[in-house]
């Protein structure tokens, strides 16, 4: 829904500066996102290391749902031709880079949402070989005995959805 009032907004909406000098919404919200994304792991840098206390445990929580709500939205965004695919390809291979598993988890996370998201759109005819690529290496990730169990069996559902042809369980289910 926000990304649909985006991409109106981006139609719609008047430039904000002079000519010649382009501030267009569209802009606006590619560098907002942008930002949101590099700077996702610093939200969770606070509570590193140590125990957390109830509050901090909720301001983790918090931190969390807002992460993976703008990943959520960067795949409507890229699914409404808001984000260029490239971009969308950028950001998965950034989520899937190795890193240590610590610190991997809320990036892998962030992956699953992001592929469940716009995965039907860039697994096409021109994206397939990328895709392919990023796939084996998350088929690998949801064999790693050193993820948490619920995050390979995220992973290992992100990788049963693409073979379903992206069509969920549920709507499977559904139309069966």
């Amino acid at each position: 829904m926000y990304a649909q009032l985006c991409k109106r907004l981006s139609e719609e909406a008047p430039n904000f500066e002079p000519p010649g000098q382009p501030c267009t919404f569209k802009l606006l919200l590619l560098n907002k996102c942008r930002a949101e994304f590099e700077n996702r792991a610093q939200a969770f840098a606070a509570f590193e290391d140590k125990a957390l206390s109830p509050e901090e445990e909720e301001k983790r929580h918090l931190a969390k749902c807002k992460m993976l709500g703008n990943i959520k939205f960067i795949g409507e965004l890229g699914k409404l031709e808001i984000l260029a695919e490239s971009i969308l390809h950028r950001c998965i291979q950034n989520l899937l880079a190795r890193r240590a598993a610590a610190e991997h988890q809320e990036d892998l996370e962030c992956l699953a949402q992001l592929v469940r998201t716009v995965g039907r759109v860039l697994d096409s005819e021109r994206g397939r070989g990328l895709m392919d690529q990023y796939f084996r290496r998350i088929d690998t990730l949801a064999g790693a005995r050193e993820l948490a169990p619920r995050l390979r069996f995220m992973l290992r559902d992100v990788v049963e959805l693409r073979r379903a042809g992206w069509v969920p369980r549920a709507a499977a289910a559904a139309s069966a």
